[in-house]
């Protein structure tokens, strides 16, 4: 992947991404909370 070189070029590509997220990417964002919550109370 091409590095992104300014604001305006993820400006440009994020959207295409958050038209539509499928169950994957949910499901994956809700395993990254679960993590994070399990991981903060331990410190």
């Amino acid at each position: 992947m091409t590095a992104l070189r300014s604001p305006g070029d993820t400006l440009h590509h994020v959207p295409r991404f958050r038209v539509e997220p499928g169950p994957a990417v949910t499901s994956g964002v809700e395993a990254m909370n679960r993590t994070v919550l399990e991981l903060l109370p331990a410190r």
